[in-house]
């Protein structure tokens, strides 16, 4: 029987020249549009200039991801409240994952040319410092831009460049229970310990906009977003409450801003992780939020 000799076939190179030239564009195009996407900044000011026409009780909410799962997203938020009775209230939330109160020094004076009747902010971005990085590479920023593109193509105009959270493509948080690891404890451990609370001294620009909300009559409110205390932190935790009480009580006496804590004690079936909240807990605290800004 004659002997058959199978040779594997490597692809001719005008394959690989055509691969590559595909990649290549793939790139330069997924480059360009990236570039052409709007900063945290520029896309931000937008929706603040939008929200000056707004009629009804305007409420203007910044903070981190932490805020980002406690409340909905802007118009959900509204339709949320007019669910429960709360029918006056239009919010606009603004978020930035592992922020500082600096992040936001360029949307300030848009914030107050806005007209809202509340603005509020998530304590950890005003007190704390540390525990993420809030600058993400430009490689891996145009990666989530690459993913996001093939996931959403017709949502490409509406990208946000480093920074995430102001896009709301699905009103729904997953509602299943927590999964806590332990290594996504021990994460949340080390991050826990590696925050600092601030000195009292706020950036100038910080003091300009608590002084000109109080000059344009624009509430300042700052809110708690309940997390979950860890047994390896709770000195840790303690030392920050402290010091944060402090710091919160001087402004009070000086700006007249009022502070809201969450009052309850939220079990592990309310979190996505150690510290965000999944969609019952998003749905429990944005209840007990409207409620307070209905009354204020």
């Amino acid at each position: 029987m004659a002997e058959m000799n199978y040779q594997s076939k490597s692809p001719p190179m005008y394959v690989w020249g055509m691969t590559l030239v595909f990649v290549c564009l793939t790139f330069i195009v997924s480059f360009k549009l990236y570039s052409d996407s709007k900063t945290f900044v520029d896309y931000n000011v937008e929706r603040l200039d939008t929200f000056r026409t707004v009629k009804g009780k305007k409420v203007i909410g910044i903070g981190s991801s932490l805020l980002h799962n406690a409340t909905f997203f802007d118009q959900f938020m509204s339709d949320f409240g007019e669910d429960i009775g709360y029918d006056s209230i239009r919010f606009l939330r603004i978020v930035r994952y592992g922020s500082a109160i600096e992040d936001f020094i360029p949307l300030m004076t848009p914030m107050l040319d806005a007209s809202p009747d509340m603005i509020i902010i998530e304590s950890n971005i005003l007190f704390l410092l540390g525990g993420e990085v809030r600058r993400p590479k430009i490689w891996k920023d145009i990666a989530k831009f690459i993913r996001f593109a093939i996931k959403h193509p017709t949502r490409i105009p509406v990208f946000e460049r480093a920074g995430r959270g102001n896009l709301e493509l699905n009103m729904e948080l997953p509602f299943h229970l927590s999964q806590h690891d332990t290594l996504t404890r021990v994460k949340r451990v080390m991050k826990m310990k590696a925050f600092k609370v601030r000195s009292s001294d706020f950036p100038k620009e910080v003091i300009d906009f608590f002084s000109g909300s109080t000059e344009r009559k624009i509430k300042i409110i700052i809110i708690d977003v309940p997390y979950v205390i860890l047994e390896e932190v709770i000195q840790e935790t303690s030392l920050i409450q402290q010091k944060t009480t402090y710091l919160r009580s001087q402004l009070q006496v000086k700006y007249g801003i009022e502070y809201l804590v969450y009052p309850d004690s939220l079990g592990l079936e309310y979190y996505v992780d150690f510290s965000h909240l999944n969609q019952k807990g998003r749905e429990r605290y944005s209840y007990w939020l409207l409620s307070c800004l209905s009354k204020l």
